[in-house]
């Protein structure tokens, strides 16, 4: 039992979170702890419909901005135990941004985005929560 508290505690503190009230750059690190991941909301506030998630990506150790990374993004409610309609895209920018594009909430509340990271045959990933989603 002290086992599984102590994992979700770590679960827990490894997600990045968005809160809508606010147009701020969110910061968390990958489960692994390989990455940093900066999160922007476009619009500032997500609405129930399209979306797009600006991720700036940086190796932890070296702080440097990670290129040629191939990120994955699920879009996941959480409470209803279901996914959204339709498949993000994910564009690479450069200098470590990464577009999340067509990221489609179906419903208002808040939504989970998993996303998985994988560079040069190493993965990791991470929780990003989007809260407060509204019409």
């Amino acid at each position: 039992m002290r086992r599984g508290i102590v994992v979700l505690s770590v679960m827990i503190m490894s997600a990045i979170s968005i809160d809508v009230s606010s147009a701020d750059i969110n910061e968390g690190h990958s489960d692994e702890g390989l990455y940093t991941i900066r999160a922007q909301a476009e619009p500032s506030r997500p609405v129930v419909g399209n979306n797009t998630i600006t991720l700036t990506v940086f190796d932890r150790r070296t702080k440097a901005k990670v290129e040629g990374a191939v990120i994955e993004v699920t879009p996941w409610m959480t409470m209803h135990s279901h996914g959204s309609s339709k498949k993000t895209r994910v564009r690479e920018k450069g200098n470590g941004v990464y577009a999340v594009e067509d990221v489609y909430f179906t419903m208002e509340g808040d939504w989970d985005l998993l996303i998985k990271i994988q560079k040069n045959g190493i993965s990791d990933s991470a929780i990003l929560t989007v809260r407060g989603i509204k019409k």
